[in-house]
């Protein structure tokens, strides 16, 4: 009888848990960016060091990643991610439980950081590893987190940082460098939940499973900073106000223009 009572116990709760999801509403958001006129002709980074890892026979093979444009005029790497109300907390949807203990990597690789945009949520292990026949260090900070570290990692090597080191969200992405490459560059963002991308090479970002509802959504890009208001997307220092509504959520095409430097 006691057997038998556990087992109905279990099958309700568990039949409960199956209904709070599937009565949850969740929707996806989408946006395109592009580049707002012609791509900019950028300077390629100057190599001063370990000319024969940094380049390949003879050609400089290191782009510069300050504003990609893809063939098709889709901006690479554009930051979009939600910013929590005061209670910090945050719905999130069953399909990201697989990845809330995975491990996320920065490689430096062909003496670039790859990826250029690395995006870890809190309880999973980053990780920055080396395949380079040289050495390079990884300088960070995550002020939030109070870690900065500047581990020399030799090649084939790697330096972790603990889950237990990154409890909190950070406002806004941190770049990684090296000071014996110095012309390499990479940024790493980490949040408390999942609900954060950036956008792919042919500018193309999606975040899926979002809570319906109205949200902040921060906005982001190397060269330019916040991205200004652009059409269907409005913002104020970057921060756009979006609701989600019940599946898919287009946002259309966003032009962006590159800041040339002063």
């Amino acid at each position: 009888m006691k057997k038998h009572l556990t087992f109905l116990l279990t099958l309700a709760t568990g039949c409960m848990l199956s209904w709070a999801s599937a009565s949850a509403q969740w929707g996806d958001l989408t946006i395109k960016f592009v580049a707002d006129g012609d791509a900019p002709k950028l300077p390629l980074p100057m190599i001063t060091k370990d000319k024969e890892i940094c380049t390949k026979g003879g050609k400089h093979t290191v782009p510069n990643e300050e504003f990609v444009v893809g063939k098709e005029g889709g901006l690479k790497d554009v930051i979009v991610f939600l910013v929590p109300e005061k209670t910090g907390k945050v719905k999130v949807h069953p399909s990201y439980e697989d990845s809330a203990k995975d491990t996320v990597a920065i490689d430096n690789k062909g003496c670039q950081f790859v990826p250029h945009v690395v995006l870890v949520r809190t309880g999973q292990t980053f990780v920055v590893t080396n395949n380079d026949p040289t050495t390079h260090n990884s300088k960070f900070s995550f002020p939030v987190n109070k870690k900065d570290e500047n581990p020399i990692v030799p090649p084939k090597g790697e330096f972790k940082v603990k889950p237990d080191d990154l409890t909190k969200r950070e406002v806004r992405a941190a770049p990684v460098s090296c000071s014996i490459h110095p012309w390499m560059q990479g940024w790493v963002l980490i949040q408390d939940h999942p609900y954060m991308a950036s956008s792919d090479e042919d500018g193309n970002l999606t975040i899926k499973n979002l809570p319906v509802g109205k949200h902040s959504f921060q906005v982001w890009q190397e060269n330019v900073g916040y991205v200004p208001s652009n059409g269907k997307l409005k913002t104020t220092k970057g921060k756009a106000e979006i609701e989600i509504k019940e599946g898919k959520n287009d946002l259309g095409v966003v032009k962006v223009k590159y800041k040339p430097a002063k």
